[in-house]
C-alpha cells in the first residue's frame, strides 16, 4: 500500500491525537474532537418532563452521536452513559437533554483522558487475548417504541491484550483493543 505522509509523534490520525513518550509508551486521546462538541441549548422555561420537539431531538441525536464516536475511539469510560443516551435519543425528554449536557461536561473536563499503551508489562512473544465483561441485570429502564420499559439489563465488554498468566496476577498492565456497552435485549430475572 502507498503511504501518503509520514508523521513523527505527536500527530493526529483519523481524528485522534497520538503521542509517544521517551519510554515508547503511547497515549491516544480525542481531545480536539471532544472539545468541539457543543452542549444543547435548553430553554429556561422547559420542564424535565417535557417531550423534545423535532429540533431538540436532532440536537440530542447529534451530541449523543459525537459522544459515541469519542467513547468508541479513545474514552471507554464514557461508553455506559453514552449507551443509555442512545436508547432515548430518538424520543427524548428535556431531562435526557440535561443528562446529555452533564455527560458532555464530564467529557470536556476530562478531555485529555484516553487510552494508554504502556511500553512494559506485556511481551509480544507470550501475550494473550483477554475478555472482561460485566452486566447490570434488571436495573435499567430503556425506551422501547416510545414507552419506558423497566427491568432491562446493561452489559459491558472489554477485549484486551494481557501478559500470559494474567488470571493469576493481582495486578497487570493490559492494552485495550475493543470495548462496548449495550443494552441486553433479553430480560434476565435471577
Amino acid at each position: 500500500f502507498s503511504v501518503r505522509e509520514r508523521n513523527l509523534p505527536p500527530f493526529r490520525f483519523c481524528g485522534k491525537e497520538v503521542e509517544q513518550s521517551e519510554d515508547y509508551s503511547i497515549t491516544v486521546t480525542a481531545k480536539d474532537n471532544t472539545e468541539k462538541i457543543r452542549p444543547i441549548d435548553i430553554g429556561a422555561t422547559r420542564k424535565g418532563t417535557d417531550k423534545c420537539n423535532e429540533e431538540e431531538t436532532t440536537c440530542l441525536r447529534s451530541v449523543v452521536a459525537a459522544l459515541a464516536w469519542v467513547a468508541r475511539q479513545a474514552r471507554p469510560g464514557l461508553s455506559y452513559q453514552v449507551s443509555k443516551l442512545q436508547s432515548v435519543a430518538g424520543k427524548g425528554f428535556i431531562k435526557d437533554m440535561k443528562e446529555c449536557n452533564k455527560v458532555l461536561e464530564h467529557a470536556h473536563e476530562n478531555s485529555t483522558q484516553g487510552i494508554h499503551f504502556a511500553s512494559e508489562g506485556i511481551s509480544w512473544d507470550d501475550a494473550v487475548v483477554c475478555g472482561i465483561s460485566d452486566g447490570s441485570f434488571c436495573n435499567e429502564t430503556v425506551m422501547v417504541d416510545g414507552v419506558p420499559e423497566p427491568g432491562r439489563s446493561q452489559q459491558g465488554c472489554l477485549v484486551c491484550l494481557a501478559p500470559a498468566g494474567v488470571f493469576n496476577m493481582p495486578e497487570a498492565i493490559i492494552h485495550p483493543i475493543s470495548w462496548s456497552a449495550t443494552h441486553i435485549k433479553r430480560v434476565c430475572r435471577a
